[in-house]
């Protein structure tokens, strides 16, 4: 199995999971807010037009190094877009990319290769499910807000696109897809 989290901060909880390659997807430390960047004014950036700005996390990639070698996780490999941790698990950590507006071709080749979707805290962009395998397992939590248009409520109007819902709260698995479980 292969799992993409998109907007998964600092949540390590998933790590716990019985799966073993992890691509992690965060707009931070550029912004918390995805493609939105404060001056003096609210404005759009595109990946190459990011600068620091009010939105910005700038400690965010030192507090996330940090907790992943508490964890036992060594760096294997930096770019500017991404960085690889390998323990007995390999995480792909691609930083300052906003899902879908940043997704460039090397990382959609690895998402062609996931089988999973995570949205715990947020819930991401429903174009997710173009880009991975068909019928992926979707995990989530009880403390994520599913409403609106986003990845939940097209899965909610389509249960098919999924093959179980696991929620991570109590570990167990639906065999099909129940709303009510898990709002």
């Amino acid at each position: 199995m292969k799992a993409v989290y998109i907007g998964a901060g600092l949540d390590l909880a998933p790590l716990d999971l019985p799966i073993n390659d992890f691509i992690y997807i965060d707009s931070q430390p550029f912004s918390e807010h995805g493609t939105i960047a404060y001056t003096d004014q609210e404005v759009r950036c595109t990946k190459k037009t990011r600068f620091r700005n009010l939105f910005s996390r700038p400690r965010f990639l030192k507090m996330l190094e940090e907790q992943m070698s508490e964890k036992g996780y060594k760096i294997i490999k930096r770019t500017g877009d991404f960085i690889v941790f390998k323990n007995t698990k390999k995480i792909k950590y691609y930083y300052s990319c906003s899902f879908p507006e940043f997704v460039e071709d090397g990382l959609l080749d690895e998402l062609k290769t996931c089988d999973t979707i995570i949205a715990c805290g947020f819930n991401p962009d429903p174009v997710i499910l173009d880009y991975i395998k068909p019928r992926p397992l979707f995990i989530g939590n009880n403390n994520t807000s599913y409403e609106g248009d986003a990845l939940f409520g097209v899965l909610r109007e389509n249960p098919g696109l999924v093959r179980s819902y696991l929620n991570m709260d109590t570990m167990d698995i639906l065999s099909f897809f129940k709303y009510k479980d898990i709002v």
